[in-house]
């Protein structure tokens, strides 16, 4: 882990700047490829230092710090990873008292760690955005530097505030609870699911939101990742594939699908709870049913039913019902929420040891509309 710092201490010239604190995670923003031109095969290879310094033209009213935790594709973070990003961000505000964050990411897991921020982090007055490329700093027509330029106007917004975790990319603002990846190459990929759309968006160098201030949800799960992380002893570098929060499998449906797996994912991996994306807006197998409910009466293991297609909701009233016309105890609806979110949903209401009942109460709640 290595700290730059562009101010170390407040001064009379920078006492009334806004500070940001940068973090570095690593991702296509801050890789290099061999050719100006290319666009895949790159590595890894820049610091958040070497990406801030790439920006030419920095706002004269911003005291910048920033701070490499990790760099790293995002195909290669697990929930270790976002434990320390959280323990940083809980850190940085309780004791240097900064408010404003930007953090560099790799696109490919962002919109996990933007809902995970936005379900944990709950100070009202700090701002937390992150940005991302969907082309390496290196390439000839890179989105990588701007992106970064756009995500550091956002967090010295005061507009910014009170709106939960935002996602900067492509000259929009996107809510961090509703934000996905639609496409896998190009660089207007970052949408909303469902109906949300975006919160704003650039107009030369303007920062215009559409909406007055508001969280997108009322959840908050309060967790202690300095403790999690003592109790763990994670490291900044000692974290490759170690998924410290429950272990919640995810299993995509297809015609044939095999419900023996499910079985596997909880004698061979310990699954805490399952979350299927299944076709339609719930649909899987009466055999797949079977061996839920099964599942769920043997184990006690839940199962959370999303949703192959991006746009669209599981609702209660999807959930299967069985020969004595009831629904299993164990079945939760995803609602809009995406099986990558349910996931994440699904860890922090076992890491608070919720039952059933309250994990579909929390399903239930505005902007997800599940149970």
């Amino acid at each position: 882990m290595t700290e730059f710092k562009i101010t170390d201490t407040k001064t009379e010239e920078t006492k009334f700047l806004t500070t940001i604190k940068i973090l570095g995670t690593g991702g296509t923003i801050a890789s290099k490829a061999e050719s100006n031109t290319a666009t895949s095969n790159y590595k890894v290879d820049l610091t958040v230092e070497d990406l801030v310094n790439k920006i030419p033209d920095l706002p004269k009213d911003l005291d910048l710090k920033y701070k490499q935790l990790f760099n790293l594709d995002s195909k290669e973070l697990s929930s270790s990873h976002l434990l320390i990003l959280h323990n940083e961000i809980t850190q940085s505000y309780e004791n240097e008292g900064i408010k404003n964050f930007v953090i560099t990411h790799g696109t490919d897991s962002l919109e996990e760690t933007a809902f995970f921020l936005d379900l944990t982090i709950n100070f009202p007055d700090v701002v937390i955005v992150i940005t991302g490329s969907m082309r390496p700093s290196s390439n000839v027509s890179s989105d990588a530097i701007f992106n970064l330029y756009q995500a550091i106007r956002v967090a010295a917004a005061p507009e910014s505030k009170n709106r939960g975790v935002l996602v900067v990319l492509n000259d929009s603002i996107g809510s961090g609870f509703y934000i996905t990846k639609t496409n896998a190459n190009s660089l207007d990929t970052f949408k909303s699911s469902g109906q949300a759309g975006f919160l704003g968006n650039f107009v030369h160098d303007a920062v215009h939101y559409y909406y007055p201030k508001s969280h997108p949800s009322k959840i908050h799960f309060k967790i202690d990742s300095a403790k999690l992380i003592r109790l763990l002893d994670l490291n900044y570098v000692d974290t490759k594939r170690r998924n410290e929060l429950p272990e919640v499998s995810v299993f995509y449906n297809v015609q044939g699908f095999n419900p023996a797996l499910l079985q596997l994912a909880v004698d061979q991996i310990g699954t805490k709870a399952i979350v299927m994306a299944t076709s339609g807006a719930g649909s899987l197998s009466t055999e797949t049913n079977e061996i839920l409910k099964y599942i769920w009466e043997k184990y006690g293991i839940p199962v959370v039913y999303s949703k192959r297609s991006q746009d669209g909701c599981v609702t209660a009233w999807s959930l299967p019902q069985y020969e004595d016309g009831k629904v299993s105890k164990g079945s939760i609806a995803g609602g809009y929420l995406n099986p990558q979110k349910c996931r994440i949903l699904m860890q922090l209401c076992l890491l608070q040891n919720y039952t059933v009942e309250q994990m579909k109460s929390v399903f239930e709640t505005d902007g997800i509309f599940g149970g």
